[in-house]
This record gives structure tokens, sequence and C-alpha cells, in this order.
């Protein structure tokens, strides 16, 4: 088992297959296992109305498959909105120290923090809203804070744009770190889109060309 603080606890996948499990997720273990049977089923798998050949995520397997697929649980009913940034910033830290911190097993490396008690009524403004308020921290470096929920996250699909890819059907924030493809979900914002062009650059791919053109075009960059 892993602790990003005093109250903050993260455990992988042996975890769970070795029973070490803290009390605030093992009380949680339905939320965790849909979770897990969204990633391997949704994630990691093909979709019709994904654009492109592939699974919907292609790090997600390795992740798992890795032991480099963190999770957490925030178990609280009484959702205290003040203390959410908070408590991501801490994993946000934890993230970025937990090994692999570079080299190329590092991309497989991802964090979820699961919200059992928010649902589709009151997602868009607690996750929403808490990865909106972060992005701005956590995109210069290097990392990405994401949102998914059961109210589907208005954001489309890179090659699909009547796709919604962040369904969920529990509640998350997830950290991992930035790739190519993210300026789609960067380029909106001046701060983000330097963030990405500090990554990656002239390294994007010819196929975020465009996106990367768009943000450059709009923010003077």
């Amino acid at each position: 088992m892993l602790t990003a603080g005093a109250t903050d606890e993260l455990i992988r996948i042996s975890d769970i297959r070795s029973n070490n499990l803290p009390p605030s997720i093992a009380e949680h273990m339905d939320a965790v296992n849909e979770v897990l049977d969204w990633s391997e089923n949704y994630l990691c798998k093909p979709h019709p109305e994904l654009g492109r050949k592939g699974s919907v995520c292609p790090y997600v397997k390795s992740s798992m498959n890795k032991d480099l697929f963190f999770m957490s649980v925030y178990p609280h009913k009484v959702i205290d909105r003040k203390e959410i940034a908070p408590m991501m910033r801490e994993f946000g830290d934890f993230f970025l120290k937990a090994e692999p911190t570079d080299g190329p097993e590092a991309i497989f490396k991802s964090l979820l923090v699961i919200f059992p008690y928010v649902g589709w009524k009151n997602a868009p403004e607690i996750i929403d809203a808490t990865q909106r308020e972060l992005i701005e921290e956590f995109a210069p470096k290097g990392i990405m804070i994401g949102e998914f929920h059961p109210a589907t996250p208005n954001k489309v699909g890179l090659w699909n744009r009547d796709f919604r890819p962040l369904y969920c059907p529990q509640s998350m924030l997830v950290i991992r770190h930035m790739v190519p493809s993210d300026i789609l979900f960067l380029k909106n914002n001046k701060v983000t889109s330097r963030a990405y062009i500090k990554y990656f650059g002239e390294k994007a791919p010819p196929a975020m060309a465009p996106h990367l053109a768009e943000a450059i075009a709009r923010f003077d960059l």
C-alpha cells in the first residue's frame, strides 16, 4: 500500500490481489471494481464511435499490467469542495515523485481518485470545476488532470467529434502524463497551450498540427 499523505491512501492492482487494502478503500470495493471493469472493458477495448482503430486509451492496458495503475477513494458522503483541490495537488506531487519518474515506462503511470458519493447531478459542479481549477497548475508540470463521471463531460473525441470519451459510471479525477494528443484538451487556454508547446513543440505529430496551429494563432504564442 502507498500513501500520498496522512489520510490519502493509494493502492495498486497488486494490493487488491493480495487483499492489502485500507478501510477507506475496502468499504468501497464495489465502486473500485466498477472502475476496474470499465477500464478493462471500455478503455482497453475498441469502440465503434471512436473514429480510429485500437483501444479507447492505448495506455491503460499496459498501466494495469505493469502495476502502475494507482487508485484511491474519496470516502466521505458529505462533499467538501474546498478540500478536493488541495487533496488533488497532493496526489499530483506524489504522482511526479512515484517511480518510474522518467524513461519509457513513466508514460504508463496513472492515478485515479474515485468519488463514490458524487453522482451525475453534482458531478459537473464538483468534478468538472476541480479539473478546471487545477489544469493550469498541472499542465506546466507535464501532467494532466482529467474528469470522468456519469454525466458525461462535454469533451469530444479527437477522431469523432460526436464521441464523448470521458463517460464513466463512477465520478473520478485522473492524473497522468501529458501525451501528444492532449493538444485537443489544452488548445483553448493560453497557459495550457504554452505548456503543451514546452513539452512537445515541433515534436507534435502531424495529426495534431492543425490544433497546435490554432492555439498558436489564438494566443500569439
